[in-house]
């Protein structure tokens, strides 16, 4: 997982943050990338730790990376809106 969202962050320009989220032989599997240059607006591992619960999850990780689960994958929908949410409001 890390290498995929390595791939999708080294392809933004600036400033940018990938959430990734999906369902994953029944468990919900969740990582999160934050661009060099937003790490001093947003960390991924906090931003993680806030979304995870949602998923009835945890994770965590760096201000660069983070990686996570849970167990209900029937909110993952919601899982994204929030980040979507939590995102724009940084």
């Amino acid at each position: 997982i890390s290498q995929v969202i390595d791939k999708f962050v080294n392809q933004l320009s600036r400033q940018g943050v990938v959430v990734l989220a999906g369902d994953y032989q029944g468990k919900a599997v969740l990582a999160v990338g934050v661009t060099a240059d937003a790490t001093k607006n947003l960390n991924a591992g906090k931003l993680l730790g806030q979304l995870a619960p949602i998923v009835d999850g945890k994770g965590g990780g760096k201000p660069h990376f983070a990686q996570g689960g849970g167990t209900r994958t029937s909110a993952i929908e919601q899982l994204l809106e929030a980040a979507r949410t939590a995102i724009a409001s940084s």
